[in-house]
Order: C-alpha cells, then structure tokens, then sequence
C-alpha cells in the first residue's frame, strides 16, 4: 500500500493529474486480515493433506519422538516445533503507549506521526511502511547505522535513502 503514494506523486510528469487519492486506514487494515485468513487457510489445507496434525498450544519436548501439549503426549519421528517470536518491551516509564510490529498493523487510525524504536529489518520495514502513506516518521538507532551485521556499503545507502523520502534520525 505504501508504494502506490510515491506512484501517484511520479505520475504528474507523465502528464497525469498530480491529484493523490484518500488513503483509508481501515480498508487496508481489513484487506490484509482477510488476506492473512486465506492465506493461512492455503497453508493449513496443504499441511493438511500431508498429513500433518497441528496441536496448538504450550508443550515440552519429553524425547527425541515426543512433545507434550497441554497434559498429552504426541510420538512421531518428525516433530515440527513453530514458536513464533514476540517482541520485548522494556520495563521504562511510558511504555504502556507503545506498540510492537504485531500491534502496528492493528492501530484503529493511521497516525500523524511516529517514533520507532530500534533499527533491524522490521523496524526499517515499518519506517518505510508507514513514511509511504504519509506519516512523518522518526527513527531511534543506538548505533552509527541500521541494520547492524548486514552489509556496510548497503547500511549506509539505505540509511541515505530513507533520510531522502523524509524518515528522521
């Protein structure tokens, strides 16, 4: 979604009208849940189909053949643990006005502005997400430059870039 901002603001020197349509909130917001819901519906019919059984829950590996889930015991020669992640916040005065990735595509309006805490790929995923539908964007690194362990010469001209579409530092 965020993309098509810059499109359309490109479009005037090709002769088209420099109008930027209304961006509504919610209809992306709706789009991408029920596009989640397909998706993971795609998923589970192919795991599915080969056979897999999933057990959702909290469990404990009981052997190199068996995990244990809520009291019960599965064998299998093949087991597949999918833990996921979650963001960690900090203990620090204010924090109960922050939100993570998982909340940010959940917000019940698109907001004016917004800080974003750290500089890996999700929170640099999240500044352009957000600076491509108009939200002026602050970014907080402790370091030099982002995404730290990844290529320098690729840090230093994403950084630029970002800085050119108005994402702060």
């Amino acid at each position: 979604a965020s993309q098509f901002r810059d499109g359309f603001e490109d479009a005037c020197g090709y002769g088209w009208d420099s109008h930027v349509p209304a961006f509504d909130w919610p209809t992306l917001i709706a789009n991408k849940d029920k596009e989640i819901d397909r998706l993971n519906g795609i998923y589970i019919g192919m795991l599915d189909k080969a056979g897999v059984t999933l057990v959702h829950g909290h469990g404990r590996l009981v052997d190199r053949h068996t995990v244990e889930v809520a009291g019960r015991r599965y064998t299998a020669r093949r087991i597949l643990i999918a833990t996921g992640g979650w963001p960690v916040l900090p203990q620090v005065p204010g924090i109960d006005h922050a939100v993570t990735s998982n909340e940010a595509l959940h917000l019940g309006h698109l907001p004016h502005s917004i800080l974003i805490i750290g500089g890996g790929y999700i929170a640099v995923e999240f500044a352009s997400i957000f600076r491509g539908m108009g939200v002026d964007v602050t970014l907080m690194i402790r370091g030099e430059e982002l995404l730290n362990g990844f290529d320098d010469d690729i840090r230093v001209a994403l950084a630029q870039e970002m800085r050119k579409r108005g994402i702060q530092r």
